[in-house]
């Protein structure tokens, strides 16, 4: 009889266990159940987010592409980034510009004269310049007040000055063919120019020579440069002025 009972206790008890668990494990899967039904489903992603997140990779990518490039070939690169900038900043100043019909040069020329000055001129000219500038002024770190004013100097009133006569001179004869206008047109509108490129670009090229680095130089004169003949096509379109298709394109 004790045998008995003992087993028939194991037993009862056995079976509370299991009961106890059983309801412990119905009350979990209730509160999970609970907590999920309160839980708002996630929304999948937009198409549009995609899209940026991959608009962003790809201008990471060509970022990357175009440094490495100027280490590999650095003339070559800014040779292209100046010309490319420099045609579309004719075209964008064009499209602002009123035009008489049949007027000359023809729009395509007028790109296309921007787009080889700044492949064949700027481009390397600047890629040498900017490297001598920093030979020259050897011992004077940029971002000083000896160093920058230096390189100001030296920029604006050694380097400009010729620099601009050439712009200025084979601009207008890559557009037109004809050297005697090309040096009349430069004798007319270059100390007009001369003013006027020192008023903006000297402010430009503080910036430039205190925080761009050598390499980025170019690229950063090509991107004023880009602003700089779409406000002078607009100047002209309201008649404010009257200035060349370009004072500087650098």
């Amino acid at each position: 009889f004790g045998v008995t009972s003992t087993a028939c206790a194991a037993t009862e008890r056995g079976a509370f266990h299991t009961e106890r668990t059983t309801m412990a494990s119905n009350g979990s899967s209730t509160e999970a159940t609970d907590t999920a039904a309160q839980t708002p489903p996630t929304a999948p992603p937009s198409p549009s987010s995609d899209l940026t997140k991959q608009e962003e990779g790809m201008l990471a990518a060509a970022w990357e592409e175009y440094r490495r490039l100027l280490v590999v070939r650095p003339v070559q690169t800014k040779a292209v980034s100046a010309g490319v900038i420099a045609a579309v900043g004719e075209i964008i100043g064009g499209s602002l510009r009123v035009r008489a019909p049949n007027q000359k040069p023809s729009r395509a020329r007028s790109v296309g004269a921007f787009f080889l000055f700044g492949l064949v001129v700027n481009g390397p000219f600047f890629h040498w310049w900017y490297g001598t500038l920093e030979k020259m002024c050897k011992g004077m770190p940029s971002n000083s007040p000896s160093g920058l004013a230096s390189r100001l100097a030296l920029d604006r009133f050694i380097m400009t000055p010729p620099f601009l006569v050439t712009t200025l001179a084979g601009l207008h004869f890559l557009q037109h063919l004809d050297p005697k206008g090309a040096l009349k047109h430069m004798r007319m509108i270059f100390w007009g120019a001369l003013v006027m490129n020192w008023k903006v670009w000297t402010a430009a090229q503080a910036v430039n020579f205190t925080y761009v680095p050598v390499k980025f130089r170019p690229l950063f004169g090509s991107v004023v440069a880009l602003w700089w003949n779409i406000y002078l096509s607009m100047s002209a379109a309201k008649g404010a002025a009257k200035p060349p298709l370009a004072i500087k394109a650098r």
